[in-house]
């Protein structure tokens, strides 16, 4: 005995396949470019944090350098060298006048 395929039913079938293909297929694809998004943001994130911990090692660096002390000694605390004369201004608005003085 022969079986006998219905010929609708093979086309509905098919159908239904291809429609679920074609929604999940959209989906994917949309999540493909939230995802492509998302990394494109972490890379410029990501470089963004390289250059400022660059930064941050060269000013590490620096601030163990004989003349960062020396410049923190003198302007934070006010040490002199021996024998130096500190010249202290309490009206500097004689010399540069009410506009232009300069910002401490």
């Amino acid at each position: 005995m022969r079986k006998t395929i219905n010929v609708w039913a093979l086309v509905a079938t098919l159908a239904v396949i291809l429609i679920v293909y074609f929604v999940f297929s959209s989906s994917l694809n949309k999540d493909l470019r939230d995802v492509t998004e998302q990394k494109a943001v972490a890379d410029q994130q990501l470089l963004r944090l390289q250059e400022e911990n660059q930064q941050l090692k060269e000013d590490l660096e620096y601030s163990t350098s004989d003349a960062y002390i020396e410049n923190m000694a003198r302007t934070e605390y006010g040490y002199m060298f021996p024998n130096e004369v500190q010249i202290v201004f309490d009206n500097p608005e004689a010399l540069y006048g009410e506009e232009n003085m300069p910002s401490p």
